[in-house]
């Protein structure tokens, strides 16, 4: 499994490319972004994942920011006030 998930890894450029080709005429801008579990922090997967920074691809463990994905985030306050209100509904 460990060879077959680095080969995967190692198709974003080629990935991004395509995707970038296909949405040109949209001018929509393409980013390759891989969500990885934390399986795949291990030191046989550095020289991988070195080369998806190197060919201006990203990834993240467990989950992606919402500022790399250009979202609004949340002032912190407002946020927990929101997870209360939520939880309370749920109660």
């Amino acid at each position: 499994m460990q060879a077959r998930s680095m080969k995967k890894l190692q198709t974003c450029d080629f990935k991004k490319k395509q995707y970038q080709k296909l949405l040109s005429r949209a001018n929509i801008e393409v980013e390759y972004i891989y969500l990885l579990s934390g399986w795949f922090i291990k030191p046989e997967y550095k020289d991988v994942l070195d080369y998806i920074l190197s060919v201006h691809c990203y990834y993240f463990f467990e989950y992606i920011p919402l500022v790399k994905l250009g979202l609004p985030v949340p002032h912190a306050a407002y946020a927990q006030g929101y997870l209360d209100g939520i939880t309370e509904s749920y109660s």
